[in-house]
């Protein structure tokens, strides 16, 4: 048997418990942590497929977007540059005793 002293300022008295209601105690703070195991279990058995099936759909949009931003960019690049083997330029003639001061 199990004895608590309890303290209340104006004595001290003696408390019993027997000890199958520590041991039944026991037993219920165990089966209530199984019981928090095995719903939490459950929870994240329903949960990873969608968690893995929702990165999955969104890594598949992001590609598709950035793939599309690429394009973009890469059709504007080339309408900047136009053609590739042209060069414009502007010429001036410079005489030559200007260049020679």
């Amino acid at each position: 048997m199990i004895r608590f002293l309890i303290s209340d300022r104006s004595g001290t008295h003696v408390s019993r418990f027997p000890s199958w209601s520590m041991a039944l105690g026991l037993v219920v703070a165990v089966a209530m942590g199984a019981a928090l195991l095995v719903v939490g279990l459950g929870v994240a058995l329903l949960l990873a497929p969608v968690v893995i099936v929702g990165g999955l759909v969104i890594r598949h949009r992001i590609r598709k977007a950035v793939a599309q931003m690429n394009a973009q960019m890469e059709a504007m690049r080339q309408q900047a540059q136009g053609p590739g083997d042209v060069i414009d330029v502007d010429y001036k003639v410079v005489d030559e005793e200007r260049s020679q001061r």
